[in-house]
């Protein structure tokens, strides 16, 4: 335990704090309410035209194949 000059203090939420951090949550929540068309029709798109992206990952892995010669 490290040495300090007080003692370590018992944990207290503070309600104000709490506050604080939902309006800003709010407040940027509403801020980025204007992106949220931009981002749908980018949904889409990718929904329509996105493809497969398991099957496009899994064809592009390549296997090395055991070789007994010198690497």
């Amino acid at each position: 335990m490290p040495r300090s000059v007080t003692e370590p203090s018992d944990y207290e939420p503070s309600e104000e704090m709490s506050v604080i951090g939902y309006l800003l949550a709010a407040m940027t929540a509403i801020l980025l309410l204007p992106l949220l068309p931009f981002l749908a029709v980018l949904w889409v798109f990718d929904r329509l035209f996105g493809g497969n992206r398991v099957e496009r990952t899994v064809k592009r892995v390549e296997y090395r194949t055991e070789s007994s010669g010198n690497e």
